[in-house]
């Protein structure tokens, strides 16, 4: 009998299908047992249909931390909420835990490496009677091993190195094509090395697509010591706190999870200290007592999402104005010139907060700095939404791998240099007449938006030599604004696998690291925002 056939065949029946899964400290004792008190006290009030791993089984694996229990029926969440808060209150040992509703296209995730697992040996597995009768397969066993991360990251070295490899043939096959050949059997040699070039191309980028795979981990693993977190700080702040935990599935190259996981952490003791109001503070504003944090992780093509989101009190843009002023880091006429976006994008700044005390669990603004330099290692971005009074979102959004970075080439004072392709909004040719200087800042009009531009040379610390008529700008996000950087050329769409400099020459702002050209050239890969806040001060 497979797992995944008892589910599909009982939602195409229209059946609906829980599953709650429960995570366990590592060092906890007696796991099993802790699932089994779990699991009879689910089957008091619910209808379960089996365990994965199965608790009836002899020889269960005491090292597990990870137990899921599929319920059927017409189950009220919050009833089902409630109940496991009761249970897992009552037991020792427990994390965290997670429910979800299965749909048909979520059924492979719910079940995982168990799908390929059989019942074997006469031994029945513990469910309801409403799949009984379901037909047995023969007993497989889902083959797996462990492989240490060192050796995946060597892999995954070599299959990155291997794209510089494609990256020279294709070279030297675009030098072939460019020569005029009248010979036909020369031209039917290189027609056969432009076919085995496509050939190495598709597999190089199999192969890099498959290692990508391997590294992959759910972010549940960073949100499992989350409810923790948010339980223990809401006793301490005095507050009526839920949390909503969504996208637990989602999954995260590895490298990149623990990386997010100390940003992750500061936003939400962020939320509950600074977002979430009191009680009374709340029903005041006609809000229920009770606070709520959700936590949404989701993938959009090879983009991933995270979302912290609070409904509390919001941020005071006025106070954030206040404190740019106090602090002299704008003047009134320019902070009028601004969006909220703009400026709530300040509390970004080191040292910058608006808090009137200085609170040991947290501060809005303090910290906060650091939050996106994390990301941006992971050559992820942050913004936020917020409403006064009703709530704030933060949106982090990170690419699924940082291996291969695809970039634009440009050239500028007789270098080259790559920009990454996420962070450009937009190329356009500019005229040198064009671009006008207003209060020692140049400026240039686009699509009817003035944009301050730099040049790149400039920006680097190079003798700035734009002597054409014409000039190329490259358009960039910079936190919720746009600024222009100034090129000689542009030279089109590469594929990079970035190292960093960070192990030789330190971190450098505004340097992402390095890459290595099929003619053995090596090219810096720029971070736009860093450099412009370097020439910006």
């Amino acid at each position: 009998m497979e797992y995944a056939r008892i589910l599909e065949d009982l939602i195409q029946k229209g059946v609906r299908i829980f599953k709650v899964e429960l995570l366990l400290d590592v060092k906890a004792e007696f796991k099993s047992a802790t699932a089994a008190k779990i699991l009879k006290g689910l089957k008091e009030k619910y209808s379960v249909l089996f365990t994965l791993p199965d608790l009836s089984s002899d020889g269960l694996d005491e090292d597990n931390c990870e137990y899921r229990f599929f319920l059927e029926g017409d189950i009220v969440l919050q009833a089902l909420k409630e109940l496991m808060d009761g249970l897992v209150t009552n037991e020792c040992g427990i994390d965290t835990y997670f429910i979800q509703e299965v749909l048909m296209d979520d059924i492979d995730a719910a079940v995982g490496i168990y799908n390929l697992e059989q019942v074997g040996n006469g031994k029945e597995m513990a469910y309801n009677d409403s799949v009984a009768g379901q037909e047995e397969n023969k007993n497989t066993k889902a083959d797996s091993v462990r492989i240490d991360i060192a050796k995946l990251n060597i892999l995954s070295n070599l299959a990155a190195e291997l794209v510089t490899c494609k990256a020279q043939v294709v070279q030297v096959l675009n030098m072939f094509k460019s020569l005029r050949v009248a010979d036909k059997d020369i031209q039917a040699v290189i027609d056969f090395f432009e076919k085995g070039t496509s050939q190495l191309e598709r597999i190089s980028f199999d192969l890099q697509e498959q290692i990508t795979q391997l590294r992959m981990f759910p972010i549940k693993t960073v949100f499992r010591k989350i409810p923790r977190i948010v339980r223990d700080l809401a006793v301490k702040c005095g507050k009526e706190i839920e949390l909503d935990i969504k996208g637990e599935d989602t999954e995260l190259d590895k490298t990149v999870l623990e990386q997010i996981s100390d940003p992750l952490v500061h936003l939400v003791r962020n939320c509950v200290d600074h977002g979430i109001e009191a009680a009374e503070e709340r029903t005041a504003n006609g809000k229920p007592a009770k606070g709520r944090i959700t936590i949404k992780a989701y993938t959009e093509g090879d983009i991933v999402y995270l979302e912290v989101e609070d409904d509390g009190r919001g941020i005071d843009v006025g106070k954030i104005k206040e404190k740019i002023l106090e602090n002299r880091l704008a003047s009134k006429e320019e902070i009028e010139m601004m969006d909220e976006g703009q400026i709530m994008d300040y509390i970004f700044r080191p040292g910058f907060s608006t808090a009137e005390t200085v609170s040991e669990i947290s501060g809005r603004g303090v910290g906060m700095d650091v939050v996106r330099r994390n990301i941006s290692l992971v050559k992820g971005n942050i913004k936020i939404e917020s409403k006064k009074g009703y709530g704030t979102k933060f949106i982090i959004q990170i690419p699924l791998t940082v291996a291969i970075v695809k970039s634009l080439m440009v050239f500028a004072c007789g270098r080259l240099y790559l920009v990454p392709i996420d962070k450009v909004v937009e190329t356009f040719k500019v005229k040198t007449s064009n671009i006008r200087t207003v209060n020692n800042k140049k400026i240039v009009s686009w699509n009817g938006e003035i944009v301050p531009i730099f040049s790149l040379g400039e920006m680097l610390g190079l003798e700035a030599k734009y002597d054409d008529e014409h000039l190329y700008t490259v358009v960039v996000q910079y936190r919720s604004s746009k600024v222009g950087i100034i090129v000689n050329r542009l030279l089109g769409e590469q594929e990079a696998v970035v190292k960093p400099l960070d192990k030789y020459i330190g971190m450098v702002e505004g340097i992402m690291g390095a890459t290595i050209l099929g003619d053995g050239k090596v090219v810096l890969m720029l971070e736009p925002v860093g450099l412009i806040d370097r020439i910006a001060g």
